[in-house]
Order: structure tokens, then sequence, then C-alpha cells
């Protein structure tokens, strides 16, 4: 499994590269590019991404500093900011999604369709599972 992750990260990479952004700050854009209208905050991108609040902090600052992002105050809560791609910022990612469903495809194409449906239902199970076991962490 981790021999496969590493190989789906190369086309992400190549991607990211042609931006001029880091990996983190690339998703971030892209993230905040696709869920800005509902209004998105540094701490909804904390618990997307799963890290700390200060990295998350650093990561938007330097975002800010740069000219993609700016904060905005958020009219139903004053003490939080709303974050918003700027001009600069926009499109940057477009196309990515697109590179990695085609990537995807080709990942899974010796695969024939019973078998693509047995590898997502063993995925989706993983995955159920990791998610109770990460929230059985959290409550404990």
């Amino acid at each position: 499994m981790f021999s496969i992750l590493g190989r789906t990260r190369r086309p992400m990479e190549r991607f990211i590269r042609g931006t001029g952004l880091s990996g983190p700050q690339a998703r971030t854009i892209g993230y905040i590019e696709a869920n800005e209208e509902r209004g998105i905050t540094a701490r909804e991108l904390a618990e997307t991404f799963g890290t700390t609040p200060a990295s998350v902090s650093s990561l938007i600052s330097g975002l800010e500093r740069g000219g993609y992002i700016e904060r905005t105050p958020d009219p139903d809560d004053a003490r939080s900011k709303l974050l918003r791609v700027l001009p600069k910022g926009r499109g940057l990612t477009r196309g990515y999604d697109e590179q990695m469903d085609e990537f995807k495809e080709r990942m899974v194409a010796p695969l024939s369709a019973a078998d693509r449906a047995t590898l997502v239902r063993l995925l989706t199970t993983i995955d159920d599972h990791l998610g109770r076991l990460e929230n059985e962490e959290k409550n404990a």
C-alpha cells in the first residue's frame, strides 16, 4: 500500500511544481477556492487537513504575504475570519482534479469491473475502520 501511495504522489507533485507553490500551499488554495462560497475558516482547514491550528496559521500567513489569499471578517461571527482566494491565486490548481482522475483510471486499468468494485469496497472498509479508531482516540 505504501508503494502505491508513493506512486500516486508523483503526478500530484509534478502538477504542483508547475504552480510555483508547495504541496500544502496548492492544496490549501484549491480547497479554499472550491469551498469559499460557504465560508472557509482556518479552523476548518486544520480539521480538514488533520493538522494543528498553528501550522495552518503559518501557512495562511505565507499565502497572504504572497498575495494568494486574504482573510476577511465573518459577517456571522466577529471573532472569526473567512478565507478568500485573490486573483493571483485563482485557477492555479485548475486542471489538477482532471489530471488526478486520468491517473486514477490508468492506475486501475488492469482490473476488471468486478475487481474495481471489490477494491473500492475493501478500501472503504479500511477507511471507515481508521475513521472509527480516530474518533475513539479523540473521545478517549
